[in-house]
């Protein structure tokens, strides 16, 4: 699951960025897509382990996304709709930081929904 969830940031980070170049849309509209991974991957990885290893996988993919994922939407042009000052000032520092709290915050989600329909 944690392979499967690094391949879908990996698509999204490139395809998602050619298509936002392409057809001229906000990149940033498909952290949608993002989040839905993350939440889907928690609520995968729930129904074999625990929270301790929900809150590892969404670790290491928001280090992932952050790093690999930022570098390859930059790579491929990705349409972000900001000023080229502003993107530079969006560090890695930076991303990473937000993508630790973002990615444990939608693993958990994913989480806590796997639990709640076991518990149904």
């Amino acid at each position: 699951m944690l392979l499967l969830a690094i391949l879908c940031v990996t698509l999204i980070a490139t395809v998602g960025a050619i298509a936002s170049r392409l057809l001229r849309f906000n990149y940033g509209y498909l952290t949608v897509l993002s989040l839905a991974v993350y939440a889907t991957c928690g609520f995968f990885i729930a129904g074999i382990a625990g929270f301790n290893m929900v809150l590892l996988a969404s670790l290491i993919v928001g280090s992932y996304d952050a790093t690999v994922g930022w570098k390859l939407a930059k790579v491929c042009r990705a349409n972000f709709v900001v000023e080229e000052e502003e993107l530079e000032k969006m560090t890695y520092a930076y991303t990473i930081k937000v993508m630790l709290l973002v990615g444990p915050t939608f693993f958990s989600i994913g989480y806590l929904a796997r639990n709640v329909i076991g518990s149904i």
